[in-house]
């Protein structure tokens, strides 16, 4: 049997009995509507005679696949979004690639896409072609990713909760999450009056305030607020005064001592007191010092505290008092009591011009006689005569600070 082979013209040809008409055009135009050519092998052995008379197996072609979808088209950042789709036909293989990474950042791994902030990208499916499908692809499908859930963040607290007046306190918190901004906010300005300047804390005086830390949202997590704490503020620490000394140190008794002092610091008040009235029987009205006899006494000077200083004494100094020089003439009319031997008793001795205590002299030796009281008029002595003198008259001298001096009898019994 003779074999044709396909001739320049395209039109036919045939071999081991079997015919192929039409051109290359016509035999596409069957594959695309799944035609299937052939011929019966006794078709084929009529024409060709074909000694084997065997048949053929039919050629089938490849048909459209069912459309197909891209069905995972929303997702959350932070979660990877498994990639799914819907229709196609046949077995084969379903694989997905990005169009356009997008707004979103996408990207695909193993599978899933992941998306590194809000927003969207598009992708393709494709399914690919088996013995019975051609290979298919979805439309360019837009997929969208929300931003993800805020977290709560850790405990926010404010640490900087105690500071002193005229020193501004540096805010501070600890806790909190992630990289919002921390704020601070003052709740109640309180006995301290406190103030909010760049970030640090001022206080106007000594007490406490209230103030809240805020940590803002950032992209993870949510924005955070510290419980009201409360701030304190001690008062400023006072400054030790220079020395303080009292300058008035000697006076005249009857006449007013003005107290005066040097030293001290600052512009607190300089008040005096006598801690001891002593022999001059002192005494104080406003700044001045009085003095009832001749004699001394024990003075101290304080300056008070002011808002940098704190308060200072004076070491206790004495002041003496000199006897006030009376230019009157003293006179002794008389003596009342007697003086007895061995023994201590109180006498009176009358007269004028009395002060500050005179002294008082006995001719006899063995005498101590001390004024105790002075009345101006009338001095109360006390006398003691030591055993063994003898009883009779004698003279007792009254001596005043001037000197000038009086006498007046006594008897000793």
């Amino acid at each position: 049997m003779k074999n044709h082979h396909a001739n320049p013209g395209g039109r036919r040809m045939h071999r081991s009995g079997l015919y192929w008409f039409g051109t290359l055009a016509a035999a596409s135009s069957l594959l695309a509507a799944g035609l299937s050519l052939g011929a019966s092998s006794s078709a084929s052995a009529s024409t060709t005679g074909s000694p084997s008379g065997a048949s053929r197996s039919p050629l089938v072609t490849q048909v459209a696949q069912a459309t197909l979808t891209l069905t995972s088209t929303s997702g959350t950042v932070g979660t990877p979004l498994v990639l799914t789709s819907s229709g196609g036909s046949g077995t084969g293989v379903v694989t997905y690639a990005l169009d356009s990474s997008g707004t979103a950042g996408c990207l695909i791994s193993y599978g899933k896409l992941d998306a590194t902030r809000a927003g969207t990208c598009t992708l393709t499916v494709t399914k690919a072609a088996d013995a019975t499908y051609l290979v298919a692809h979805s439309p360019v499908t837009t997929v969208t990713f929300a931003p993800a859930p805020l977290k709560v963040q850790a405990a926010l607290m404010l640490t900087s909760r105690s500071g002193t007046v005229g020193t501004s306190l540096v805010l501070t918190s600890s806790g909190g999450s992630g990289t919002g901004v921390v704020t601070y906010v003052i709740n109640s300005s309180g006995t301290a009056g406190c103030v909010i300047r760049y970030g640090k804390l001022d206080a106007t005086r000594a007490g406490t305030c209230r103030l809240t830390a805020t940590k803002a949202a950032d992209a993870t997590y949510l924005v955070a607020h510290s419980p009201t704490t409360t701030v304190t503020f001690a008062a400023t620490p006072l400054k030790v005064q220079a020395a303080l000394t009292l300058t008035s140190t000697s006076g005249t008794s009857g006449t007013a001592l003005a107290l005066t002092s040097s030293g001290g610091s600052g512009t607190g008040v300089v008040t005096y007191a006598v801690t001891n009235a002593g022999s001059a029987a002192c005494w104080i009205t406003g700044s001045q010092l009085h003095a009832t006899h001749g004699g001394a006494c024990i003075v101290t000077a304080t300056k008070a505290a002011d808002t940098q200083f704190s308060a200072v004494s004076s070491s206790a100094t004495k002041v003496t008092f000199m006897a006030a020089v009376v230019t009157t003439r003293l006179t002794c009319r008389g003596e009342y009591g007697l003086v007895r031997i061995g023994k201590t008793v109180v006498i009176s001795i009358f007269g004028t011009h009395f002060y500050s205590k005179p002294t008082i002299r006995s001719n006899q030796f063995g005498t101590n006689a001390v004024v105790i009281h002075d009345h101006g008029t009338e001095l109360d002595v006390q006398v003691n005569l030591v055993g063994g003198s003898k009883m009779g008259k004698y003279v007792f001298t009254v001596i005043l600070a001037n000197k000038n001096a009086c006498n007046v009898q006594y008897l000793v019994r």
